[in-house]
């Protein structure tokens, strides 16, 4: 009896619970995991800065140089750097594959053949991203590379704007804050500054500035649809990123050469849609055009 009423006087339920903390110990594993992952983020942002810093000064360079020949094609540039994304992603997803030819084969077929809808639906941000490169470097011919470096940064906000408008995210006060900054910071850069040229050459520059800043503002929207778009397509399937990569990469091969053959080539397209027409389902060339 005594026994039982020390039991109801003091019952399991009215006990303390004990809460062990684990501290990871000095050569932990998750010690180990942890300093890892903050390693690698700090590495791939100073690549990251690297890699943006040198591409933009390299295309400026290239741009802005002179010689006795002519320049490349600004097309020609982006579809080899397709050319090189689309190889990097199909060695990864090799090695996703456990270095399969078989398995990426089936898998390339049946996400990317078999699915024309998915790869056509790609074909919009593809289009819009081939623009966004030219347009990248038309600015960098017509921009130093500070002042389009800073105001490419407008990318950020078109980004903002579009991801609370197509998927419905929130943007905290802090953040808005954050964007406005950036906007006069922006405005600042593109302050005019006095100079002793004189009227022409101030009108000629002028000009010139205006063309590479309309040439970022038109790159920074499509940016920042593209990227909105693509990212919603990526949340609505669940493909690999991979995958995806190659097809947004194959679209923009597809739109870039047909833009370097119009420019290569043009009196051929005209020949072709302009001095034929069309008439009862029959194509007939134009009496007495020479197309070459």
């Amino acid at each position: 009896m005594r026994e039982e009423q020390e039991g109801e006087d003091n019952p399991a339920s009215d006990r303390p619970e004990t809460v062990v903390h684990v501290i990871p110990q000095e050569g932990s594993s998750t010690m180990v995991v942890s300093s890892h992952s903050l390693w690698l983020k700090y590495v791939s942002l100073g690549v990251l800065v690297l890699q943006t810093t040198s591409l933009v000064l390299t295309m400026r360079y290239s741009r802005t140089l002179k010689e006795d020949g002519p320049r490349y094609l600004a097309s020609s540039a982006v579809v080899s750097a397709e050319m090189l994304k689309i190889l990097v992603c199909t060695l990864l997803v090799f090695k996703e594959n456990s270095f399969s030819v078989r398995a990426i084969n089936q898998q390339l077929k049946e996400e990317i053949v078999s699915k024309p809808l998915g790869t056509l639906k790609l074909a919009i941000p593809a289009g819009i991203y081939t623009l966004q490169n030219n347009l990248l470097y038309v600015a960098l011919s017509n921009l130093d590379a500070a002042t389009y470096q800073v105001t490419y940064q407008l990318k950020i906000l078109t980004t903002a704007l579009f991801s609370v408008s197509m998927l419905g995210r929130r943007l905290g006060s802090h953040q808005w804050l954050s964007l406005l900054l950036l906007m006069a910071g922006v405005a600042l850069v593109q302050w005019p500054t006095e100079s002793e040229a004189n009227s022409e050459q101030k009108v000629l520059s002028a000009g010139v500035q205006f063309v590479g800043l309309m040439a970022v503002l038109i790159a920074c929207i499509s940016s920042g649809f593209a990227g909105v778009y693509f990212e919603k397509i990526l949340k609505e399937t669940k493909q690999s990123v991979w995958v995806r990569n190659i097809q947004l990469g194959t679209g923009r091969v597809g739109h870039s050469s047909g833009h370097q053959i119009c420019r290569q080539h043009p009196q051929r397209i005209c020949y072709v849609s302009v001095y034929y027409h069309v008439h009862d389902d029959f194509i007939f060339p134009t009496e007495g055009f020479q197309p070459y």
